[in-house]
């Protein structure tokens, strides 16, 4: 049985570098590549959670400015009427 040139030749014993070496190129070149779209994809979404949190804390400010206004109004109210209160009892 005959075995052909090239079969024959990838038998002999080579280096595990050498042998694999363009393999191995490819794969460090996915590795990187892959690595580079995690970090652009962990970025786009640290700016997208950014947004999300300014446009929470947003409404949070609006409906606390809002309620803030409605409580100062209320306090200022309710030192009138004690103020009146203890104007009214020292005389």
């Amino acid at each position: 049985m005959r075995l052909k040139g090239s079969f024959v030749h990838s038998l002999n014993w080579q280096p595990f570098d050498v042998r694999y070496d363009v393999l191995l190129r490819r794969w460090k070149e996915h590795q990187e590549l892959m690595n580079l779209e995690m970090r652009v994809s962990s970025q786009v979404e640290q700016i997208e959670s950014a947004g999300k949190l300014d446009e929470m804390l947003r409404t949070i400010e609006q409906r606390w400015g809002a309620q803030n206004e409605v409580t100062e109004k209320w306090e200022r109210e309710k030192m009138g009427k004690f103020q009146f209160h203890e104007l009214f009892a020292q005389i």
